[in-house]
């Protein structure tokens, strides 16, 4: 049973259309029938007439079914080529990852990255990682983010590589461990930090409009001048309300850790926006 789904499956567009051919010749036939019952042809030129009208007509189904046809071809073509097109992007994002970590690990073990005083090959570090960075999507940019980390190159005020700058909108960094993270003036526009462990991290000057921050932890986390805006905050761990007020450049829209939108936070407080 699974080999004939599967058959099916292969030779759906076969099928389709030996179907399609079987309906136009049982539809044809019927209409010749209706055709000549409501002519009614009484001589044989008559019948001639209503053979021709009958291949006119029929010629006139064939074109419109041929033309539908030519533009399913086209439109599953296109398909085809997009479908194709993504797979390369795809496969040309995998191996340019693939290649900066192969060498981000020379760097680190060759040319003792963390430690050395070259200036050229923490230039060479910061280059490679910003342009790799713009190439691609954002769950591998998470990728490349949590192997920055994990090899201690944006350790806060120990920073090999510098992110600022960086854009990684929509970066999916759920569940991620940034701890001591420097992230300083790094666009995470609607960024997935989720469940992400951000205590003392830089986060100063970050751009985190609409970041998904729920039940993040943000123990002593420096967030003086990052731009909140419509963040979600829900449940974030080691910060509060008032913290957040007096450390960000903008809460506007934001979902405070208790779940209040800002303004309805100070509403409570019996102030407005500006009080």
């Amino acid at each position: 049973m699974r080999w004939t789904f599967e058959w099916v499956r292969e030779h759906k567009g076969l099928i389709a259309l030996i179907l399609g051919g079987v309906v136009f010749i049982v539809g044809s036939y019927w209409f010749w029938g209706v055709l000549v019952d409501y002519i009614k042809p009484k001589d044989a030129g008559a019948r001639n007439g209503v053979v021709q009208t009958f291949a006119l007509l029929l010629a006139g189904a064939v074109g419109i079914i041929g033309g539908i046809v030519g533009i399913l071809n086209l439109q599953t073509s296109r398909r085809n080529l997009q479908q194709q097109h993504e797979l390369e992007e795809q496969r040309a994002q995998e191996d340019a990852l693939q290649s900066y970590f192969e060498q981000m690990g020379d760097l680190l073990t060759n040319h003792n990255l963390i430690k050395t005083d070259r200036e050229d090959i923490r230039q060479l570090a910061q280059g490679q990682t910003l342009t790799v960075l713009a190439r691609l999507d954002q769950r591998r940019q998470g990728s490349l983010a949590r192997f920055l980390h994990g090899a201690g190159l944006i350790r806060r005020g120990k920073a090999i590589i510098s992110l600022r700058g960086a854009i990684l909108v929509g970066v999916d960094l759920y569940y991620a461990d940034l701890n001591h993270a420097d992230l300083s003036g790094t666009f995470l526009i609607n960024a997935g930090l989720t469940h992400a462990t951000l205590s003392r991290a830089d986060l100063s000057d970050a751009y985190l409009t609409d970041a998904e921050l729920i039940d993040t932890d943000l123990r002593q986390a420096d967030l003086r001048n990052a731009d909140l805006a419509g963040a979600d905050l829900r449940d974030a761990q080691g910060v509060t309300n008032e913290e957040l007020e007096q450390q960000a450049y903008s809460l506007e829209g934001v979902t405070l850790p208790n779940g209040q939108k800002y303004e309805d936070w100070l509403k409570s407080k019996g102030r407005g926006e500006d009080g």
